[in-house]
């Protein structure tokens, strides 16, 4: 406890230290979702005079609601100025800490993953610089954090299943990125794990109507061309050059007909600089090095993440290969999907803002893997018989996630591949012998 309050404590301090002044000035974004919160607080209206809207037109590209409600109390108790707008940030970026150390406890079983996990989200630039000024990004981070640790939740306690809907449903009303990414990552959670959830049906089901749910009054915003403002200014597929520049390339190339349409054309730009822009998120130099282009999102002359993460980041990728978590698909699903929504933009890429719901995923880190005194590098296997190494007919299966009782080995097996882990033999001189999940 006395850890985790100091590095809560240490994540406050580098959030609100002189944050009134640095960043010097309040961004566009700032400003627009300060005056709105102020209009709604005064009026009930927003700038355009509509009445407590679901979308604020803004300058046109229609910003989400969820930042400027939670944005009222800090204008009301410090007024319409840089402390009002920015107290809200520095609040949920350090509740944002406090629920990565709930999430890598949950993940990886261990209390010092989850310390690690919060000291390096406490103290990552990545996140400091995104959380002392007001941006809706870092709101739907901690939204996102706290869904997939409720999510991780579910697989002890199915009731969590159901609750993880309200901060994921909250997410995609905080930020467009997320409006791509949670879907698709709780589709992929679907696929994922879809032999453990079959055998829940029922809780499936009901979370899956209550996402749906919270999420009817977006149906109108969807249904109007609202929908598209925002992603026309800034989406690869809409870039005025593109066409222009495919005919160009189809008039100077010297290959024999058809062939030129056949490598020069929308479908095939698109994908290229989708895959470029994807790519981009992951290099040495956007990660550690120079950050992105767009420089009021990150620290100058550095990247995201510090330099002495690089080893840790290889043995936690490492870690998770060779643990054989169960919790590894949900994972690389979250970092893999997190890029997605950016890499269909041509604006500014790499781009530390939309990306940073991705930031969490680089902070847990496994139980360190090392050599223990006296008995060497072991693997698993090594300390206890798993699956086929298991040599009694019937088992005693005990576990959390699963229904206990005597099973034949094979279907032991089956039960512990069905939830993604292993059947380890515990307590082989029991009769029958005891194994878990």
């Amino acid at each position: 406890i006395l850890l985790l309050c100091l590095i809560l404590t240490i994540a406050l301090f580098l959030r609100v230290v002189d944050f009134q002044n640095n960043p010097k000035a309040m961004y566009g974004d700032g400003i627009t979702l300060g005056y709105n919160a102020y209009s709604i607080l005064k009026t009930g209206k927003d700038e355009w005079n509509q009445p407590f809207p679901i979308h604020f037109k803004s300058y046109g590209e229609y910003k989400l609601p969820a930042q400027v409600y939670l944005s009222i109390p800090g204008i009301y108790f410090f007024g319409l100025n840089e402390l009002g707008v920015r107290i809200t940030p520095v609040i949920y970026g350090t509740l944002t800490v406090l629920f990565i150390f709930f999430l890598g406890k949950a993940l990886f079983n261990s209390r010092l993953a989850g310390l690690i996990s919060a000291l390096l989200l406490g103290v990552s630039p990545w996140h400091i610089q995104l959380t002392r000024a007001s941006f809706e990004s870092s709101l739907a981070t901690m939204w996102i954090v706290l869904g997939i640790w409720f999510l991780v939740k579910g697989f002890k306690a199915e009731k969590w299943f159901i609750i993880s809907m309200i901060p994921f449903a909250l997410s995609v009303f905080t930020y467009n990125s997320t409006r791509i990414f949670t879907p698709l990552f709780l589709f992929s959670v679907l696929i994922i794990y879809r032999k453990r959830l079959i055998e829940s049906k029922k809780i499936v089901l009901a979370y899956l109507f209550l996402f749906t749910i919270l999420l009817i009054s977006l149906a109108p915003y969807i249904l109007s061309g609202e929908r598209s403002a925002r992603y026309k200014l800034v989406s690869i597929t809409d870039d005025p050059g593109l066409i222009p520049r495919i005919n160009e390339n189809r008039g100077n190339s010297h290959l024999p007909t058809p062939l030129p349409k056949i490598i020069h054309n929308k479908i095939t730009y698109v994908a290229f600089y989708f895959v470029r822009n994807y790519l981009e998120h992951f290099s040495p130099q956007y990660l550690f090095i120079s950050g992105a282009p767009h420089k009021q999102h990150h620290v100058q002359n550095m990247g995201g993440l510090y330099y002495f993460q690089i080893p840790l980041l290889l043995a936690g990728l490492f870690a998770l290969f060779y643990l054989k978590n169960k919790f590894k698909g949900l994972l690389f699903a979250w970092i893999l999907l997190a890029i997605v929504p950016v890499a269909v933009t041509d604006d500014s890429i790499p781009h530390a803002l939309r990306t940073l719901i991705a930031a969490p995923f680089y902070q847990p880190r496994p139980r360190p893997i090392f050599p223990r005194p006296n008995r060497g590098f072991q693997k698993k296997e090594d300390l206890h018989k798993i699956n086929g190494r298991i040599t009694a007919p019937m088992v005693r299966v005990v576990g959390e996630g699963i229904e206990p009782g005597v099973y034949p080995i094979d279907k032991a097996i089956a039960i512990a591949r069905e939830v993604g882990v292993d059947l380890v033999e515990r307590a082989p001189t029991a009769e029958p012998p005891v194994c878990k999940v």
